[in-house]
């Protein structure tokens, strides 16, 4: 990837409307703060733009489901990505104005992994989308866009909403995947997954643990605006579990007590059954994987 200018991102707009408006603004501001502690000609600050038709032309891996059924043994990877040691967070930030994404752009600040061989990097991993119908039942899809899982060769992932952890082999690095390979599947994801969303950009953060650290607020701020969505989403389906009501003097009282047994008998079933799969393997997975 060349390294270009940085555009801004709507900093000079002060009107956020949407729920993570805010969010991809001081987004594009704390990634400006990065940028100006790095030297202006940094080959680690680099930016690319890919039009949506050749989003997957010319992969240097191949991508897909079950592109990387294997795992990635420490000692065939190349380089790792987000261990907790080091420090990771990742976000999904969606909006209805346009003119807070650059449709196709990938930005990196740090070192790719080309340049990292046998290094544990610090990650973050960003992706802005936007579209003018974009809502709560778009939502629910994007939150689970980031986990790249098997889909990409030579690229082991655990990934949750606050996190990525990952590890790239030693392959797969030889045959030149990059950041900005991982960074035109998400994008390719978002626009497949979601015919509302008109513009998408990714952004990655190697360069340092501190760099990483000053997003993971950010990031934290992004998933409880998410669970805010998703509770009110639930709560417009008619699954309303909250309320402020004082139980003594409820007269619904019978019906909550009743319900809350069914959760609690629910949970206390999937406890079970998770317990009985642990028992029956030698090591968890954490152990399995990331430190084999």
């Amino acid at each position: 990837m060349n390294a270009t200018p940085f555009a801004g991102m709507g900093l000079g707009r002060e009107d956020p409307v949407g729920p993570y408006d805010e969010c991809i603004i001081e987004l594009g501001a704390r990634v400006d703060t990065i940028r100006g502690r790095m030297a202006p000609s940094a080959p680690s600050v680099r930016e690319t733009f890919h039009p949506q038709e050749s989003l997957l032309d010319g992969l240097p891996v191949t991508v897909g489901p079950g592109a990387n059924p294997g795992v990635i043994l420490r000692s065939d990877t190349f380089v790792e990505l987000g261990n907790p040691a080091e420090g990771s967070c990742a976000a999904v930030l969606w909006t209805t104005d346009p003119g807070l994404v650059v449709d196709g752009r990938i930005r990196l600040l740090g070192p790719d992994i080309p340049e990292a061989q046998g290094a544990s990097l610090p990650f973050a991993q960003m992706v802005i989308v936007a579209g003018p119908s974009l809502g709560p039942d778009e939502h629910e899809i994007l939150m689970g866009i980031q986990n790249l899982s098997d889909t990409v060769e030579g690229f082991m992932a655990k990934s949750t909403s606050e996190y990525v952890w990952a590890r790239v082999s030693g392959a797969g690095a030889a045959k030149g995947l990059d950041l900005d390979t991982l960074g035109r599947v998400l994008l390719q994801r978002v626009k497949a997954s979601v015919p509302g969303a008109t513009s998408a950009e990714v952004v990655f953060v190697t360069s340092s643990r501190d760099d990483v650290r000053s997003l993971s607020d950010l990031a934290a701020t992004a998933r409880q605006i998410g669970s805010d969505i998703l509770r009110q989403t639930w709560k417009d389906r008619g699954f309303d579990l909250e309320c402020d009501f004082d139980c003594s003097s409820c007269t619904d009282q019978e019906v909550c007590d009743d319900i809350r047994e069914v959760i609690v008998a629910t949970a206390r079933v999937a406890v079970a059954k998770k317990q009985e799969r642990t028992k029956k393997k030698d090591r968890t997975w954490r152990e399995r994987i990331f430190n084999a």
